[in-house]
Parts: C-alpha cells; sequence; structure tokens
C-alpha cells in the first residue's frame, strides 16, 4: 500500500508495491571465512564424568506422622553449581526416575539422587 503509512515490517520508505528484497546474511563463521561446521567444532565444551558419593546421617526405626513433599529452597552459588553439575551428568547419562521420567531439571536431579539413597546396614 503506498499511502505512505508504514508497512507492517516497519520501513516506511518503501511501498508494498515496489518491496526491497533483503540480502541474504552471512553467519559470523563464513564472513571469517570459516565453515560452519568448524566454527560449530570450536564452540563445543568438552566435560569429563567422575563419580562422587556423600554420607549422611539416616534415621531408622517408625517414622509415622506428617512428612513434607514438597521442597522451596534457595541455594548459595556453590549448592547451585553442585546440583547443576549432577544434573547435567544425569543428563548426560540419560538417567530415569522411578516413575519413568527422565531426569530434566535440577528439580528431577533432586528427586532422582533421593531415590537413590541406600541406607547402611544398622550397626550391632
Amino acid at each position: 500500500m503506498g499511502n505512505g503509512l508504514p508497512s507492517i515490517h516497519g520501513n516506511s520508505s518503501h511501498s508494498e508495491s515496489d518491496p526491497k528484497p533483503e540480502k541474504p546474511r552471512k553467519s559470523t563463521a563464513q564472513s571469517r571465512g570459516k565453515s560452519a561446521e568448524k566454527q560449530a567444532k570450536a564452540n563445543v565444551l568438552v566435560y569429563e564424568l567422575s563419580d562422587a558419593s556423600v554420607s549422611m546421617p539416616w534415621m531408622l526405626g517408625d517414622m509415622s506422622g506428617y512428612q513434607r513433599r514438597r521442597l522451596d529452597i534457595r541455594l548459595s552459588s556453590e549448592q547451585a553449581d553442585s546440583v547443576n553439575r549432577i544434573y547435567r551428568a544425569l543428563e548426560y547419562q540419560g538417567a530415569v526416575l522411578e516413575n519413568g521420567m527422565n531426569v530434566k531439571s535440577v528439580n528431577s536431579a533432586v528427586q532422582w539422587m533421593i531415590e537413590h539413597v541406600q541406607p547402611l546396614p544398622a550397626k550391632d
């Protein structure tokens, strides 16, 4: 429409009857003369997997009564880093929760850790 109003595309200097063709943009890798594949390989971060363990107290005996089923906590930077590392490793390994869902978030990583707590036998 040549009514002088801006078009939907935001360019008021051209009407729809004489649109200016856009030039294809080159990616940063192409403009530097690198192939997109080489650039993608250069941006890949390499991680190594390791095992970690923790020893914690465990209450034996009857635990009847109310049990909280929801947690809403604020983590320190170090705690967040630890949980994120565990989450990424579990996600990489394709870990699955007892309900069949994949570990797909930090929250599901915490669920996975709780599901895999193995109490040690009671001491005599």
